[in-house]
């Protein structure tokens, strides 16, 4: 799933710096935003000692990641925040679930609805992230994912994309094994596509 991720990210970003948002190539984009808040709900839940150091590594990234993102999206937050925040909403909706604390929560809830202002998902795609956490191999996941996202930028081919990334998704042979991608290889793979993807586009003006 990792790498069919990678690939489909690698085709969206390329039909958005040099094909001019090329609408067939961003229909195969979408598998990868599922793809990943799928992979990261999975191992949050089943394969994270340290949660806080996952959260911060993804912050890290976040944050190295924002300007080379920006280069070529704008004001935009990059994936690695949206991401960040669906797993710091997974703790906020733990922390209600335990009462332990409120204030807490409705503050980083607020501050996150707030931000998604600022991402091309929006709030569907912050919330895709705890429904994977929540529902992993549940059947009944499927009818909560797929209304998520059918209202997911408001795009009806862009749902039905994602909608098919899902079944992919369920469908993948997962005792097929592949050499893995090393962790922080994975994560310095995103600014450094998007800093090349500038660099050539550059070359090309």
């Amino acid at each position: 799933i990792k790498y069919l991720a990678i690939i489909s990210m690698i085709i969206d970003h390329i039909a958005v710096v040099f094909l001019d948002e090329n609408i067939a190539l961003r229909f195969i984009g979408r598998f990868s935003f599922i793809a990943f808040s799928y992979l990261l709900a999975y191992h949050y839940r089943f394969h994270t000692h340290d949660q806080e150091r996952y959260k911060l590594r993804l912050l890290i990234f976040a944050i190295i990641s924002q300007v080379p993102y920006s280069l070529i999206f704008g004001v935009q937050l990059n994936i690695f925040f949206l991401l960040w925040f669906g797993l710091v909403m997974i703790d906020t909706i733990e922390m209600v679930r335990m009462r332990e604390q409120v204030l807490y929560p409705t503050i980083i809830t607020s501050v996150a609805l707030i931000l998604t202002y600022w991402e091309g998902y929006f709030i569907f795609g912050l919330y895709m992230i705890p429904l994977f956490y929540y529902l992993h191999d549940n059947i009944k996941i499927f009818p909560f994912v797929l209304l998520n996202i059918m209202l997911l930028n408001f795009s009806i081919i862009f749902a039905i994309a994602a909608a098919i990334s899902l079944l992919i998704i369920y469908h993948i042979d997962t005792d097929i094994r592949i050499n893995k991608i090393n962790k922080y290889y994975f994560y310095a793979f995103y600014p450094v596509h998007l800093i090349a993807l500038y660099k050539m586009h550059e070359l090309m003006l």
